[in-house]
C-alpha cells in the first residue's frame, strides 16, 4: 500500500472551484456587459444576466444553442458569425461592431469583443458584448450637427464672397462714370468763363462735392465688406491723436458748405499718442466732424475736443444740432440706422459711416459713445482709444499746408477710354504737368521703349492686354526697373492693393482719381523734380 500526500492538489482544486464560483457571481451580477461562453463551433456554454438583458434570451433559452441567433439574417448567410470566431482563433481576438438582433427581433447596434478559451482539451470562446445604440445615435447627432454647421458655415462664406465679389464690380462700374464727372468738373472749374461767373463756380462745387460724396459712399460699403470679411487689416504705428484732429478741423473750416458754422477745438496740455492706424482714425474722427456738421444748423456749433481719461485718449465731437431722439439712440451705430433726425445739408448718406466709425473703433480696442438730450438737443459722440506706451516727444503742431505741385513732372497715361484720358491730360498739365497718352497698354509700352518719363498712371481693366500684363512686360524692359507706376482702377479691396504692389505697381489710385491725391502720390515717388524724363 502506498500513501500519497494531495493536500496541495486539493487545496488547488478548491482555490480553482472557488474562483470559478467567484466569477461566475460577477458574470452573472453584471447587467450592463454580457459575458458569454461557447465551445468551438459556437454553442453556448455560459450565458449571463447582462447577455438576457442585451439579447432578450434566458440561459435557458441559449445553453446548448448556437451564438448566430443574435446576428441579423443577413449577417448570418454571408456567414459573419463564423468569421468571427476564426478571426479570434487566428489573432487571439476579435472586435466587431454591428447591429444585432434581440429575442423580439428589435434591434440594437452592439460593440464587442471575442477571444480564445482554452483549458487543457477543452476550446472555446468568450464574447463580451454591450449595447451602445444610444451612444451611435448620439454620434450620428452630433455629426450630423457638425456636417449641418459646416455648410451653413460655407453657405455664409460663400455669400459673403459673393457679396463681396459684387460690391467689388458694383463699385468699379460706378467709379468710372465718377471719374469722369470729377475730371469735367475740374476742367471747368478752371474756365475763365466759368471763374468769373459765381453760379456756374456754385453749381461745379456742388457737383464736385456730390462727386466726393458718392465716392465716400462706395468706399464706405468697401470697407463695411472688408470688416465683415476679416480683410481689413491695420498698419499699427504710433499716432498724435492732437495733430491729426486739428488737421481734419482745420480741412472742414475750409468747407464753404460750413462757412456759416462755428468749429471749436480744444486740444490737450500736452500731445496725446495712441496705438493706431492712421489713415483709418483719420477715417473714424473725419466721419464723425462730418456727421455733426451734417446735422447742425447753420449759426449752430460743432465742438472737438481731446483729453485723457484712465489711460485712453478721449475725443468728444459735440454739435448743437438736430439730437437724437431715445428711441433712435440704441440703434445709432447701426447699419443703415439713420435715427429719426433729418440731415441739414445735402450731405445725407445712407447710414453707413456711424457703423463704420463703430467696426474701426472696435479693431483698435477701442469704444464709441453716443449721448443726445433728444430731438433738438444736439448730440455728443465720445470716441476712446488706448495710450500709446511709446513716447515720442511730440509738442506741437507741424503741418504743410501747400498743395503738391508737380509743375515739370513728364507723366505717361495709359487707359483705353479715349475721352478720359484727354480730359485727364488737361486737367494734369493745367498743373504743370508734361503729359503724354496711351489708349492701349500696347501703345504704352511702344512709346515707353523711347521715351522717357518721370511717372507712369495705367488703368487695371483695359482689354488685348490689362494692367498687370502691361506692368509685366514694363518691368521686362532693363531701364524701366524702377519707374514709378501708379495703378488706377475701380476696384478697391485689399487684395486689389497687394496684388498690384505684387505685380510690380509702385502705388495705387482708386477711381474717383482726386488731383490732390494724384498730385501727392506722385510727390512720395518723386519728391524732386529736376526736369523731364527721369526713369527712376
Amino acid at each position: 500500500m502506498t500513501f500519497i500526500d494531495i493536500s496541495s492538489r486539493r487545496e488547488a482544486e478548491t482555490k480553482a472551484r472557488i474562483g470559478e464560483e467567484w466569477m461566475r457571481l460577477v458574470a452573472d451580477s453584471t447587467d450592463d456587459f454580457a459575458i458569454i461562453t461557447t465551445d468551438k463551433r459556437g454553442f453556448v456554454t455560459a450565458w449571463n444576466k447582462g447577455a438576457e438583458r442585451n439579447f432578450g434570451y434566458t440561459e435557458e433559452d441559449m445553453l446548448g444553442k448556437t451564438l448566430d441567433l443574435v446576428y441579423l439574417p443577413e449577417d448570418q448567410a454571408s456567414g459573419v458569425p463564423e468569421d468571427e470566431r476564426n478571426r479570434a482563433f487566428k489573432d487571439g481576438r476579435a472586435e466587431d461592431e454591428r447591429w444585432q438582433i434581440r429575442k423580439d427581433n428589435s434591434r440594437f447596434y452592439c460593440t464587442s469583443v471575442t477571444t480564445v478559451l482554452q483549458n487543457g482539451d477543452f476550446e472555446g470562446y468568450a464574447k463580451i458584448a454591450r449595447d451602445q445604440t444610444s451612444r451611435m445615435q448620439h454620434d450620428k447627432r452630433r455629426e450630423a450637427a457638425l456636417s449641418n454647421e459646416q455648410a451653413t458655415r460655407s453657405h455664409a462664406e460663400m455669400t459673403n464672397a459673393m457679396k463681396d465679389e459684387f460690391l467689388a464690380v458694383m463699385s468699379h462700374e460706378l467709379r468710372h462714370p465718377l471719374n469722369v464727372i470729377y475730371i469735367n468738373v475740374e476742367l471747368l472749374s478752371r474756365l475763365p468763363a466759368v471763374r468769373q461767373s459765381p453760379p456756374a463756380l456754385r453749381s461745379a462745387s456742388i457737383i464736385r462735392d456730390s462727386v466726393t460724396s458718392q465716392a465716400k459712399i462706395i468706399e464706405d460699403l468697401m470697407d463695411m465688406s472688408r470688416v465683415a470679411t476679416g480683410k481689413l487689416t491695420l498698419t499699427i504705428q504710433d499716432v498724435e491723436l492732437g495733430a491729426l484732429a486739428f488737421k481734419l478741423v482745420e480741412v472742414m473750416r475750409a468747407d464753404p458748405a460750413v462757412e456759416n458754422l462755428t468749429l471749436q477745438y480744444v486740444q490737450h496740455d500736452r500731445p496725446i499718442l495712441v496705438a493706431a492706424d492712421r489713415v483709418r482714425i483719420e477715417q473714424v474722427v473725419l466721419n464723425l466732424l462730418s456727421n455733426a456738421v451734417k446735422f447742425t444748423p447753420s449759426g449752430g456749433t460743432v465742438t472737438v475736443t481731446l483729453g485723457i481719461e484712465d489711460d485712453q485718449a478721449t475725443l468728444e465731437v459735440k454739435d448743437t444740432g438736430a439730437g437724437i431722439s431715445v428711441e433712435s439712440l440704441p440703434r445709432v451705430f447701426d447699419m443703415f440706422g439713420q435715427g429719426t433726425a433729418t440731415a441739414l445739408r445735402s450731405k445725407a448718406g445712407l447710414g453707413i459711416g456711424l457703423a463704420l466709425v463703430q467696426q474701426i473703433t472696435e479693431l483698435h480696442d477701442g469704444t464709441v459713445v453716443a449721448n443726445s438730450n433728444g430731438v433738438g438737443q444736439g448730440s455728443t459722440f465720445t470716441l476712446r482709444l488706448p495710450l500709446s506706451h511709446v513716447a515720442m516727444g511730440l509738442t506741437g503742431h507741424d503741418f504743410d499746408s501747400a498743395k503738391p505741385r508737380i509743375t515739370g513732372c513728364s507723366l505717361l497715361l495709359v487707359d483705353d477710354s479715349e475721352d478720359m484720358l484727354s480730359m485727364f491730360k488737361e486737367l494734369l498739365e493745367s498743373e504743370g504737368a508734361i503729359v503724354q497718352v496711351a489708349s492701349s497698354a500696347k501703345q504704352g509700352l511702344d512709346i515707353l521703349v523711347s521715351a522717357q518719363f518721370d511717372v507712369v498712371v495705367s488703368d487695371i481693366s483695359m482689354p488685348d492686354m490689362d494692367g498687370f500684363e502691361f506692368i509685366q512686360s514694363l518691368r521686362a524692359m532693363p531701364h524701366l526697373l524702377t519707374l514709378p507706376v501708379i495703378a488706377a482702377s475701380g476696384l478697391g479691396r485689399e487684395r486689389n492693393t497687394t496684388e498690384a504692389q505684387s505685380a510690380g505697381f509702385s502705388a495705387w489710385l482708386t477711381k474717383p482719381i482726386l488731383l490732390e491725391s494724384l498730385c501727392d502720390t506722385i510727390c512720395s515717388l518723386c519728391p524732386s523734380f529736376k526736369g523731364p524724363g527721369r526713369n527712376g
